[in-house]
C-alpha cells in the first residue's frame, strides 16, 4: 500500500521482507512498470527510489490516478 509518493520515489507498507539495496518492479497507474531500489526498510514499511524520476508531464495524471479522481 502506497503511503507517500513523490517524483523520485515512494514510501509503502509491505508484507514482504525487503532489504536495503533490493531492486524491485512496481506496477503503477499511468506509469506502468517502474524499477526502483529499496533505500530503507523498517517495521513493515519501505522507502524506494525510482531508477528514473517520474516525467514532469505525467506526475499530475499519476497522482490523480492514485487518488481515483
Amino acid at each position: 500500500m502506497i503511503v507517500n509518493v513523490s517524483g523520485g520515489g515512494l514510501m509503502a507498507r509491505c508484507i514482504d521482507t525487503l532489504e536495503v539495496g533490493d531492486r524491485i518492479d512496481i506496477l503503477l497507474p499511468v506509469l506502468g512498470s517502474v524499477k526502483a531500489q529499496i533505500r530503507w526498510s523498517l517495521g513493515g514499511r519501505i522507502g524506494c527510489q525510482f531508477n528514473r524520476p517520474v516525467p514532469t508531464h505525467l506526475y499530475f495524471p499519476f497522482l490523480s490516478a492514485l487518488r481515483g479522481t
